[in-house]
C-alpha cells in the first residue's frame, strides 16, 4: 500500500498556477507531460531543465513518438516554454497564465467565464457563433501557415518545403493543412533523432515517395531505388550515394 510522506519530498508550486491548470482543457498526453514536467522542474526546485524526450517517455508511459508532439502542441498553447538542443530541450511551465491560450469559452481566473454571443441574444438569424463552430474554428487557426511554420525544424527552407508540396501534389497526394503539420512533427523528430530534414526532403523528392524515411531506404521502393542509385553511379560515379549532402566530385 502505497504511504507517501512529505518527508521523502514534496513539489513546491504556486496555487494560482495550479487552479489555472485545473481550469484548462488538455489532453490525456498533455495533462501527464506536464505533470512531468512540474515534477522535475518545481520538485528539483528550478524554473526550468533539460530534459530528453525519451526521458519524459520512460517517466510518463507515452510511446517516445507521441512527446514531441505533444510537447509542441504544449508550446503552441504557451503552457511551457521549450528551447530545443542537440543535448535535449530545455523545458519548463510558462508561469505567466496570463498567456496560455484558452479553450472558447474559459478564463485561467477564478470564477470568470466568457459569456458567448448567443447567450447575449445578439446574434443573425441563420448565422452561427463562434461557440456553434468553435472546433471546426480552432482546428483552421492550429493548423495555420504560421503554426505549420513554427513547428518545422530551422534546417527546412520554405523553398524546400515548398518543393516537396509542389512535389506531392505531382504525386497526386496533396498534403492537407493537417497533414503538413503532422509531417513538421515528424521532420522535427527526426532531427531531434540526429537526422538531417533537408536530406530526408530532398531523397524522398529524388526517389519520388510521398513520405520521408531516415537512413534513406523504404522497403515498398525497392525497385524503384535500385534504378535510381545506378543511374546516380553512372553519372557521378560509383562512390556516389543517393541522399548525400555532398556535391559529386
Amino acid at each position: 500500500m502505497a504511504s507517501p510522506q512529505l518527508k521523502d519530498g514534496f513539489t513546491q508550486i504556486a496555487n494560482e498556477i495550479l487552479d489555472a491548470l485545473a481550469r484548462t482543457n488538455l489532453t490525456a498526453y498533455q495533462g501527464r507531460v506536464v505533470t512531468c514536467i512540474i515534477r522535475r522542474t518545481y520538485g528539483f526546485k528550478k524554473k526550468s531543465d533539460r530534459i530528453s524526450h525519451r526521458q519524459i517517455a520512460g517517466w510518463t508511459g507515452i510511446a517516445q513518438p507521441h512527446i514531441a508532439r505533444t510537447l509542441k502542441e504544449l508550446q503552441l498553447r504557451n503552457v511551457i516554454t521549450l528551447e530545443p538542443s542537440k543535448q535535449g530541450s530545455t523545458i519548463g511551465i510558462q508561469k505567466d497564465f496570463d498567456r496560455w491560450v484558452m479553450p472558447h469559452g474559459v478564463s485561467p481566473y477564478r470564477g470568470a467565464k466568457v459569456i458567448p454571443n448567443q447567450a447575449k441574444g445578439d446574434t443573425q438569424p441563420g448565422i452561427k457563433t463562434d461557440t456553434q463552430r468553435g472546433i471546426n474554428k480552432r482546428k483552421r487557426k492550429i493548423y495555420s501557415k504560421e503554426t505549420i511554420g513554427e513547428v518545422m525544424p530551422s534546417q527546412v527552407s520554405p523553398e524546400l518545403w515548398k518543393s516537396f508540396k509542389e512535389h506531392r501534389v505531382t504525386l497526386k497526394k496533396k498534403m492537407t493543412p493537417y497533414a503538413e503539420y503532422l509531417m513538421a512533427l515528424k521532420l522535427q523528430r527526426f532531427a531531434d533523432e540526429g537526422h538531417d530534414p533537408e536530406q530526408l526532403i530532398n531523397n524522398a523528392i529524388l526517389k519520388g515517395w510521398q513520405d520521408v524515411y531516415p537512413g534513406g531506404n523504404h522497403n515498398g521502393n525497392k525497385e524503384n531505388d535500385s534504378v535510381l542509385d545506378r543511374a546516380a553511379r553512372i553519372a557521378f560515379g560509383e562512390d556516389f550515394e543517393l541522399g548525400s549532402t555532398g556535391d559529386p566530385d
